[in-house]
């Protein structure tokens, strides 16, 4: 009997060891979507990107306007 209680006290704890893993896991899978969705750039229109007046490291690589596409 005493074996089996040994056994079952180890599995209670590493079964909440577990939990706590994945519990701070789904934690960091909530902050990496929200600094995601943060880092997405929309725009309003439909277009390339031309001019940005912002300083960017693109920015030297020529990249930073916008031309816009004909509306259908």
């Amino acid at each position: 009997m005493k074996l089996r209680d040994q056994f079952r006290e180890r599995a209670v704890v590493e079964l909440k060891d577990v939990r706590d893993q994945v519990a701070r896991q789904e934690e960091q899978i909530v902050i990496a979507t929200a600094v995601l969705l943060r880092t997405s750039i929309r725009s309003p229109i439909d277009g390339i990107v031309q001019n940005l007046q912002r300083s960017t490291p693109l920015r030297s690589r020529g990249f930073g306007s916008v031309e816009q596409r004909d509306a259908i």
